[in-house]
């Protein structure tokens, strides 16, 4: 496990590297790449925006990284407990590594939406650390029916609340 949270980390710092220096030679990037993809240097210049931006509001910053802690711990508990209600108990590092994996996993667009990406991302990560397919399936299954189901929820409430459906229904 110390492993792979090494190797997860370090892949981490080089995307975050590569990011700033795309960002610091984004001309040189256009011009090399500019035949192949010729809206390149569009797309660095928001970039280079984007990071400049943030980088001047370090304050939102660390306010976007407070509010997203708490959403990842809602998702890797959703994991855990779904295994647990089906009776099977696994470790919160493991529960951990299968949710961040799985979240990941369905923003590579494979399938519209991600479906079946999470399910089969989790169900892999689970068989790596010895949990049987069928076990990883069915726990991948629960945990994404369980969140779907929370979102529909709470989005029918939102709705609801805002009113929203005043000019649909009367």
């Amino acid at each position: 496990m110390i492993t792979l949270a090494g190797i997860s980390f370090a892949i981490a710092l080089l995307l975050i590297m590569m990011l700033l220096l795309a960002s610091k030679y984004d001309i040189f990037i256009s011009r090399k790449l500019k035949n192949r993809i010729p809206a390149i240097s569009g797309f660095l210049a928001k970039m280079k925006e984007g990071i400049g931006r943030m980088l001047d509001n370090p304050s939102a910053l660390i306010l976007s990284l407070a509010i997203s802690l708490p959403v990842w711990f809602f998702e890797i508990s959703g994991t855990y407990f779904a295994a647990k209600a089906i009776g099977y108990p696994i470790s919160l590092s493991l529960a951990t590594v299968a949710g961040i994996t799985a979240f990941i996993s369905q923003t590579i667009p494979v399938t519209p939406a991600g479906i079946g990406v999470y399910e089969g991302t989790m169900a892999g990560v689970f068989v790596l650390f010895g949990i049987p397919l069928s076990t990883g399936v069915s726990l991948a299954l629960v945990d994404h029916f369980v969140r779907a189901s929370v979102t529909l929820i709470f989005g029918m409430i939102a709705t609801v609340h805002l009113d929203l459906l005043r000019g649909l229904i009367f």
